[in-house]
């Protein structure tokens, strides 16, 4: 089951030439892979593109493969809770794990 929400972000940034320009946003697409058994987000893709496609699936499924890693984030202040993360971060046994069906 999914939630479809219609927003529009406007965005302004300075290119290396120094000029100033404007884009819009008209969609978000949250992908997530959810293990059902236990409730839990094991994989996500954020896709900026006006209709999300075949290869942001395959992005989401890789990244709910492969084992996550914390990225490290660039604003003062901004920090990972101790008490979260995902399965494949901190359950070894998580990590490189597959699944034997989806559910849709």
């Amino acid at each position: 089951m999914g939630i479809e929400l219609m927003l529009f972000f406007t965005f302004s940034y300075k290119t290396p030439e120094g000029d100033w320009i404007t884009d819009t946003i008209e969609r978000i697409w949250f992908l997530v892979i959810i293990d059902v058994a236990i409730r839990v987000i094991i994989g996500y893709h954020l896709s900026l593109n006006k209709e999300y496609t075949q290869y942001d699936v395959l992005k989401c499924i890789k990244n709910a493969i492969m084992p996550y890693s914390k990225r490290v984030l660039l604003i003062d202040g901004l920090n990972y809770l101790e008490s979260g993360g995902f399965p494949s971060e901190v359950i070894p046994q998580a990590e490189w794990a597959l699944w034997d069906e989806f559910s849709g």
